[in-house]
């Protein structure tokens, strides 16, 4: 038999806001595009 105690954390995490723009900012959307069309596990 196993026993453990469970943490739980309640709240509202932090704002990705900033870090996602900073992250979205920094994509070439051509170069994006490119990678995405040439996946063979989508042709």
């Amino acid at each position: 038999m196993w026993e453990s105690a469970a943490r739980v954390a309640v709240g509202e995490g932090p704002d990705p806001g900033p870090v996602a723009a900073a992250f979205l900012a920094v994509l070439d959307p051509a170069e994006s595009e490119r990678a995405v069309l040439t996946r063979r596990d989508l042709l």
